[in-house]
């Protein structure tokens, strides 16, 4: 239950970490600079439409009802970027920091369209990365643009699922060198309140009344106290070592 528990916790996070808004900016009379306006919580951040392939996935939008109501004119603008190299793509990926502005001009060809329909995809990062949607429903009148969140239909997530990438430099995933000094104190004391509750099992109805038993089977057995040993230490050892084979599918 609890590991459900912090992954509910953590998408759950993931909604309020960017706070999306749009509007259409009249420039002549057919002719409109639709805006969306991203404003990106400190240390996280989004990829641009642009950062290169074989990396984080970018930004895409869908014009849903373009066709007969409107044209694009050239191609969607974005606001500052910022780039850093990937160790694990190897690429050198173009992000946005604080504000993601886009800025798509349309030109109007059907007099009765009043309003533009869009969805955005993207990727939103800090320590784990989540794949989004977000659905803009914008009036080319004075009303307010409506934002909403979209889940994920059945065919995006098998495009998800298909999707192949190319890592690179792999060994650096989840090393010494990438952890952070906190990260792997919390991984030290995860590993020392694991074998604190390993010697806790010990004094379990179950458990305890069986130490005596075992002991005294092997000092029995054994003619000598070094055969007692030796003994001893083969059982353990391999008790171990059908542990970590059982275990390893799970790694």
């Amino acid at each position: 239950m609890l590991p459900f528990l912090l992954l509910f916790s953590m998408l759950g996070s993931a909604q309020e970490n960017v706070i999306w808004s749009a509007e259409a900016k009249k420039v002549s009379e057919n002719t409109f600079d639709i805006v969306v306006t991203g404003l990106i919580e400190k240390e996280w951040h989004i990829y641009s439409q642009y950062t290169p392939d074989g990396g984080s996935l970018p930004a895409a939008f869908t014009w849903q009802n373009q066709e007969g109501n409107y044209n694009l004119v050239g191609g969607t603008k974005e606001n500052k970027t910022y780039t850093a190299f990937s160790e694990v793509f190897g690429v050198e990926e173009v992000f946005f920091k604080g504000k993601a502005i886009f800025t798509q001009r349309i030109e109007v060809t059907n007099p009765n369209t009043k309003q533009v329909d869009v969805e955005l995809f993207y990727q939103i990062c800090k320590d784990v990365c989540y794949n989004k949607f977000q659905q803009f429903n914008i009036s080319l009148t004075a009303e307010a643009a409506q934002v909403a969140e979209k889940t994920i239909d059945t065919r995006s997530e098998a495009l998800t699922q298909a999707l192949k990438l190319d890592l690179k430099d792999t060994h650096l995933l989840m090393t010494e060198e990438t952890l952070t000094s906190d990260q792997q104190g919390n991984l030290w004391k995860l590993f020392g309140l694991g074998f604190l509750g390993g010697l806790l099992a010990l004094l379990t109805p179950c458990v305890f009344p069986m130490i005596p038993l075992t002991v005294s089977f092997f000092t029995k057995k054994s003619q000598t106290r070094g055969g007692g040993i030796y003994n001893a230490f083969w059982y353990g050892l391999f008790i171990v070592l059908i542990y970590v084979v059982l275990s390893l599918p799970f790694h």
